[in-house]
């Protein structure tokens, strides 16, 4: 009797395509899954970069700067933009808080904060970091 199933060659019965219909759709909805979170993955990754990039590169003009040039009564990030110096797409949003540091002479020393927000996706997304600004003193 087996030897009668094995050599019956009937084609492919409806059975048969059912399951290879399921397997099917379900490797591709695991696939299309796996790909979809890739895609996500990356463009946060990429603009995560690029907002590092921005924050790193406002930082360092605040170190090229002078002491005086550093303040909170102007937006420092527009002086960049304005002069040229930096140039930053509309995705992201760059701010420079300059605020006193407790105990120390404000006329030597500032706390500054850079916080860059950017929306890679739905929500938004937020770097900041701070860093002190010293006045360089010539002695006399």
């Amino acid at each position: 009797m087996i030897r009668r199933t094995l050599k019956k060659n009937d084609g492919i019965t409806g059975m048969d395509l059912v399951i290879s219909v399921i397997v099917l759709t379900l490797f591709i909805g695991i696939l299309t899954s796996l790909m979809g979170n890739l895609y996500k993955t990356s463009i946060e990754i990429q603009t995560s970069a690029v907002a590092m990039a921005y924050a790193t590169a406002v930082s360092e003009k605040i170190d090229e700067k002078s002491f005086e040039e550093v303040n909170s009564n102007t937006n420092f990030v527009d002086y960049l933009v304005n002069n040229g110096e930096i140039e930053i797409d509309e995705k992201y949003t760059v701010t420079v808080i300059v605020s006193p540091v407790d105990g120390v002479d404000q006329n030597y020393v500032k706390n500054i904060k850079v916080v860059v927000t950017y929306k890679p996706l739905k929500e938004a997304k937020v770097i900041s970091f701070t860093k002190l600004k010293i006045k360089e003193v010539a002695e006399k």
